[in-house]
């Protein structure tokens, strides 16, 4: 059992767990499964997977998003999920199949978000989902919800630059990035007008290593003043790049974002999880803490 974790509890919850690029082999299975079985047992509010549900060197077959639909709802509490790119941009390497991505990735939203106005887990909450608006109707990944003063969130933003080609066909990376920069945009007024205590915005890329690439240079471009002006504290939930890490990474004008910070998370053979405390009452609402298991 992980070093943080509580079997009983007469207190209400008020924290959450994020974790993603897991499980990537046999091999981590066991460890996988004590990490759900933790997860379980200590009942947070909700549970955040950032995406890649597996490595990007095994089959993309439909039976493997059906398996990880049933795995995720075998958690006792909600969980929500982004995709990351193993899922489908890389869909298209022969060891996972040499499948279109494109083909790919509708499939993996007709297994995984059949529903999306709802999360996953036994015991699921309403989700606000961009497949509700015109003309972002296939979009079902893209969710938002109140969580006590605050305004929760993912956005499907995936490594391997966002799917953008540096030769070929752009028409999925184009349209994706216009949907998310309208969701995020989205976002940020939903939660202005929640007068909401912050933002949690959770997706799998690593944005923040590479500002330049291409494939996030204008979603970092139109997410930067949105973080600017709304003032209160913005937590940035990813992964792609395996390593628990917190910074603060977004510059404007040559100033820090100074109520921006970034959160990755553990990924492939570091199987841990982080716990995201929240404190409605302090000016610095999140508390996080890496969670080991043993």
């Amino acid at each position: 059992m992980a070093s943080s974790a509580t079997a009983q509890k007469s207190y209400e919850p008020n924290y959450f767990y994020a974790f993603g690029d897991m499980p990537y082999d046999e091999a981590s299975i066991p460890r996988y499964n004590r990490l759900v079985k933790d997860i379980n047992e200590t009942d947070p509010d909700f549970t955040i997977h950032v995406g890649d549900t597996k490595s990007g060197s095994t089959l993309c077959s439909n039976e493997f998003y059906q398996k990880t639909l049933n795995h995720f709802n075998g958690f006792n509490n909600p969980l929500i999920y982004t995709p990351g790119d193993n899922e489908w941009t890389d869909c298209d390497r022969e060891a996972c199949g040499e499948y279109d991505p494109i083909e790919r990735l509708d499939i993996l939203r007709r297994t995984m978000f059949k529903n999306p106005s709802k999360s996953f887990g036994k015991h699921s909450i309403d989700l606000i989902s961009q497949s509700t608006l015109s003309p972002y109707e296939k979009y079902v990944e893209n969710v938002m919800w109140k969580h006590k003063d605050l305004l929760i969130s993912t956005v499907h933003i995936c490594g391997s630059s966002n799917n953008y080609q540096e030769e070929g066909d752009n028409t999925e990376f184009i349209e994706r990035e216009s949907a998310a920069i309208d969701w995020i945009k989205r976002i940020f007024q939903k939660a202005t007008e929640n007068n909401s205590k912050g933002i949690v915005i959770a997706f799998h890329a690593n944005m923040f290593s590479s500002q330049n690439d291409p494939g996030y240079t204008k979603i970092l471009a139109e997410l930067k003043p949105l973080i600017r002006d709304f003032k209160k504290p913005v937590l940035g939930i990813y992964g792609d790049s395996h390593r628990f890490l917190i910074s603060q990474p977004l510059y404007l004008d040559g100033k820090l974002l100074t109520n921006f910070t970034a959160l990755m998370v553990f990924g492939s053979a570091d199987v841990n999880y982080v716990k995201i405390s929240m404190d409605m009452n302090r000016n610095n609402i999140f508390d996080i803490e890496p969670v080991y298991i043993d």
